[in-house]
């Protein structure tokens, strides 16, 4: 006969609790195939197998004498581990802090308060105690008000307090669901949770509720926001984007639902010509060609090429800033495997809509042995520093004298550097 074997002992989330369900689950196991009966040393390696590795490294890491090793010392030196020593007060504070849940069932809550009670050591008292604490907790203070009014028994108080809650999710189910019964009727709702009707419509309406916002400049419902404790690129003030800033001062930067979009530099999109560094890949094994980009920090893909490759699309938060200064959003990004004679390699393009090839960027470029040695030897630094030796012996200056007037409370901008691309 097949038994199921229990889980190896997990050491993430609740050790204690995991140790727990182990240390039940392997005695019912010792039970069921009757391991009990086995000399003591096939008893040990067995449990020592069902601890997994992780448990077992664990276990090994404790000086212990493996000449006595038992199935209860080996489990005693874990439970010491895993069960930390109790702080009295602090179970005591969770226990009676418990409170019912807006949308908890009383027999869940009471089975909260069954394993939080358990830790307190109350003994003889713990009945009353619980007893205590439901009246105290419970959601509906009206219920809340006759439990007081009859100091019923630890049983008779549960009892009641069940058969309450199932009376009220009869009626609720009796009663007919119409607007205006919502607006003037409170009560237990179907879930048995003590609620008003007219607040849920309330809070249904503003859901349904869709505007066009002058923080973000968005359509959204009411607390929906997304430039809500964002700061500003362009005032350094709260709650509103740089689009929507009053102060309309021009930044470099795009900002995103979440979180400033991440922009990458990109050569002009453009078809082939003469001056166009144009090589033959595979993408997913299929032919293309695609322009060789130095100065591009990206690679990009236009949609028709996109749809040959009959990929999954991602999403993408990356915004592409061309050299004249065009911002592109991007539609989303694909992973794929491009190669050439010489290379294979795992990469991402950004999807854009565009009339033209492919566009590799530097790293890719780099990656596939595209080297610049196939440049002129002007790239070579010190050769492009000797002909323009005039721009690199003394600090540039106009030929006139130029007054620029700076807005009051103006922000300084520092752009990153970038690659210049090379044709």
């Amino acid at each position: 006969m097949k038994f199921n074997k229990p889980e190896n002992l997990k050491l993430s989330g609740s050790l204690a609790e995991n140790f727990k369900i182990f240390k039940d689950e392997i005695t019912v196991f010792f039970e069921a195939t009757e391991t009990t009966s086995k000399p003591m040393k096939t008893q040990v390696a067995r449990l020592l197998n069902l601890l997994g590795i992780e448990g077992l490294k664990l276990y090994r890491s404790f000086k212990t004498d493996n000449t006595k090793e038992t199935v209860d010392s080996i489990l005693q030196v874990l439970e010491e581990y895993c069960t930390p020593k109790r702080n009295e007060v602090m179970e005591h504070f969770k226990f009676f802090t418990r409170k019912q849940l807006p949308e908890e069932n009383f027999d869940k809550y009471l089975s909260v308060l069954r394993n939080l009670v358990k830790t307190c050591s109350f003994g003889e008292i713990e009945d009353n105690l619980l007893r205590t604490k439901v009246v105290l907790g419970v959601a509906s203070k009206e219920l809340q008000a006759k439990l007081l009014r009859s100091d019923l028994p630890f049983e008779k108080t549960i009892k009641s307090v069940e058969q309450t809650e199932t009376n009220c999710k009869m009626l609720a189910d009796d009663q007919p669901q119409d607007i205006d019964y919502m607006e003037r009727q409170k009560g237990f709702n179907k879930k048995g949770i003590w609620s008003r009707g007219k607040e849920q419509q309330e809070q249904q309406s503003q859901k349904q509720t869709v505007f066009n916002c002058n923080k973000c400049g968005r359509r959204h419902g009411i607390k929906e926001c997304p430039a809500y404790g964002k700061v500003c690129m362009n005032c350094k003030k709260q709650n509103h984007f740089a689009a929507k800033c009053r102060n309309n001062k021009e930044v470099d930067m795009v900002e995103c639902e979440d979180q400033i979009c991440e922009y990458l530099y990109l050569d002009e999109i453009q078809n082939k010509n003469s001056n166009t560094w144009v090589e033959r890949i595979k993408i997913n094994n299929k032919d293309f060609e695609v322009k060789i980009d130095t100065g591009a920090q990206l690679n990009v893909m236009p949609q028709t090429c996109f749809k040959l490759l009959g990929v999954k699309l991602l999403n993408s938060n990356v915004v592409i800033k061309a050299f004249g200064g065009t911002q592109i959003k991007s539609k989303g990004k694909i992973n794929v495997i491009i190669e050439n004679k010489e290379k294979k390699l795992a990469t991402t393009f950004e999807i854009v809509e565009y009339n033209g090839m492919p566009i590799l960027g530097y790293k890719d470029s780099e990656g596939l042995k595209y080297t610049m040695s196939e440049i002129e030897e002007i790239e070579l630094k010190e050769k492009f520093i000797k002909k323009y030796k005039n721009v690199f012996s003394r600090i540039g200056t106009f030929p006139d004298k130029v007054q620029i007037k700076l807005k009051e409370f103006s922000v300084p901008i520092a752009n990153n550097p970038r690659r210049v691309p090379i044709k």
